[in-house]
């Protein structure tokens, strides 16, 4: 999927916060750490922290820990129904 469709379908859909829309957004081709998605968004550390779990709990994202059992990557759960974006990358 090309990432002006992306965009616009995330846009479009009411089940996402703004905040929301912009982790899936960033996190949709590549894992990314919370450190990397706080300076994205430009935000502290344990407000990334809540939005990142309270999207994973939705399934709005995946996660995996690291080795050293401290750093969790996340990236864009892309068969959520929520985010009913499998539809296009088919």
């Amino acid at each position: 999927m090309d990432k002006l469709s992306l965009l616009e379908k995330l846009a479009l859909n009411n089940n996402l916060s703004k905040s929301e829309m912009n982790v899936t957004y960033y996190c949709y081709e590549q894992e990314r750490s919370s450190k990397d998605v706080a300076m994205y968004l430009s935000w502290k550390a344990p407000n990334v922290a809540r939005l990142l779990l309270t999207m994973f709990n939705k399934g709005l994202l995946s996660r995996r820990q690291l080795e050293d059992k401290k750093t969790y990557l996340y990236s864009t759960n892309i068969s959520s129904e929520l985010l009913d974006i499998k539809k296009i990358s088919d």
